[in-house]
């Protein structure tokens, strides 16, 4: 708690602590600035409108540390949350998490695209992050992309394995052939037979 502002613990006294003025204001009923600050009037139509937008699921703040601050009392968001990203702190009115690599390959494995919680980022991004280009940060959707792109280096294609070759020639027709069918051949040579040679044809399409 000390670590995200919440609590503060002096240097020489570990075991007491202090609510600061932030956790003060999270626990609060009221709505507004933190113990003293003027807060806003009721009837101010910016503050209303973004209290509407953040009640409609537009409460999703992210850094370009991968946290991710969600301010919302919401289940169903809780639990969208909880499939690309490790929720790590819960507060009465705000989650505190953070979108890692273990995290967003659990989603991927579960049939989430690398799109999909990009967009979702988007659509739920807080009304004040609209001002920011990008509104969320580049740094996060690049790396959830490469993430996902990580799954992708190996690809499985059914193959058909041709070797013991009597001689080159056989081979080298046999390559021919597999170029005109558009596969591509993968030779090996046998150390111990240098005349007889492997080949694995597998199809590029």
């Amino acid at each position: 708690l000390a670590l995200i502002g919440l609590v503060y613990i002096r240097p020489n006294a570990a075991r007491r602590f202090y609510p600061t003025h932030l956790v003060v204001d999270l626990c609060s009923e009221t709505r507004g600035a933190v113990a003293g600050v003027d807060k806003k009037p009721v009837g101010d139509s910016a503050s209303n409108d973004m209290d509407a937008e953040v009640e409609q699921g537009r409460c999703l703040m992210i850094e370009t540390n991968y946290r991710i601050y969600a301010y919302t009392t919401s289940v169903l968001q809780e639990k969208i949350l909880e499939l690309f990203s490790e929720i790590c702190y819960k507060l009465p009115h705000m989650l505190i998490g953070v979108i890692t690599r273990v995290s967003v390959r659990k989603a991927l494995v579960h049939g989430i695209s690398a799109r999909q919680i990009i967009e979702y980022l988007h659509m739920h991004a807080h009304p004040q992050c609209m001002d920011k280009v990008p509104i969320v940060p580049e740094v996060v959707t690049d790396q959830i992309k490469f993430w996902e792109q990580e799954r992708r280096r190996i690809r499985a294609e059914p193959a058909v394995a041709y070797s013991t070759f009597c001689n080159p020639d056989a081979f080298a027709l046999t390559s021919k052939e597999a170029h005109r069918l558009n596969y591509l051949p993968a030779a090996t040579a046998d150390d111990e037979h240098p005349d007889t040679t492997s080949a694995c044809l597998y199809s590029d399409s």
